[in-house]
Parts: structure tokens; sequence; C-alpha cells
């Protein structure tokens, strides 16, 4: 029996769009992803931001960055501020970039 190609595991691969996205057009990704993505790139452990989120708690960073938990709004806004983002931005992710053009 000839074997099937399965799927490639090439990175030059584009990420599935719903069909009419532009390919030039923000994709959202899932906040947690978003939220541990730019902790790391300002450095900083759970716990700092948890305390710079107006006293999250590690624990619940940490459940909101594996998406085991749903933050509340307000918990969203502040973190979303304290990583210099909108909950907007936060929740949109441009090609090839960080939110709102941030470096």
């Amino acid at each position: 029996m000839p074997k099937m190609p399965g799927p490639s595991a090439s990175s030059d691969q584009a990420i599935p769009r719903s069909p009419g996205t532009p390919p030039d057009s923000p994709t959202r990704v899932p906040i947690g992803e978003r939220v541990g993505q730019r902790r790391r790139e300002l450095g900083w452990t759970q716990a700092e931001l948890g305390l710079r989120a107006g006293g999250l708690s590690q624990a619940a960073i940490s459940l909101i960055e594996s998406g085991s938990k749903v933050p509340s709004y307000e918990s969203l806004e502040a973190i979303a501020a304290a990583l210099g983002y909108t909950v907007e931005l936060l929740e949109l992710e441009p090609p090839g970039g960080t939110p709102g053009g941030a470096t």
C-alpha cells in the first residue's frame, strides 16, 4: 500500500485564515499566549507582572498564560496596561510583529 504524504513540518507554511481575510490583516491569538510573550519580552517574571497588574498572584498569571483561566475584563485591563497595551491591542497581533507596533 503506498504511503500518503503527511503534513509538512516546514516553518514556511502560512497560518490558516478565515476565507476572505486579507493576508496582511491582524489575526487573533490567545490572550494568554500574548501575555506570556510580552512578559518575556520585558524580562519580567509572572509574579512581577502580577504585582504590576494590581496585585494578581503568580498563580493567576500562570493560569491565564496557559489558557486555563479566562481573566475578568478588569484583570485583563490591568494586565494590558502593565504590559503597555490596551485590551484591544493585546488581542491582536499584526503580521510579523507585536501589537501596536511595539518592539
